[in-house]
């Protein structure tokens, strides 16, 4: 999918020309996730659950709305085995 971009010249409108680029877009589509409400990580997200994307789509949605501030780190739960599990909230916008 080639998205077209026109720049017109609208100084002067008798020599107007008009530069056509084209823009690939690279990479795969976007996801939408939907976080739950309270303390959740990564493996109660329901798209996690339902193994609609993979774990690393979700992750990295995860980490970008932690980095936008949507979202906020608020610890880690251990495991019996394995590595520690990152707790996640929503923040509260008022």
């Amino acid at each position: 999918m080639n998205k077209i971009v026109k720049d017109i010249d609208k100084t002067n409108p008798i020599t107007s020309t008009a530069s056509v680029a084209f823009i690939k877009h690279i990479g795969r589509k976007p996801i939408s996730v939907t976080f739950p409400i309270g303390q959740f990580s990564l493996f109660d997200i329901p798209e996690m659950k339902d193994k609609k994307y993979s774990r690393a789509a979700i992750e990295s949605n995860l980490k970008r709305a932690v980095k936008e501030g949507k979202i906020l780190k608020i610890g880690s739960r251990k495991n019996i085995r394995g590595r520690p599990t990152n707790l996640f909230e929503i923040k509260n916008v008022q």
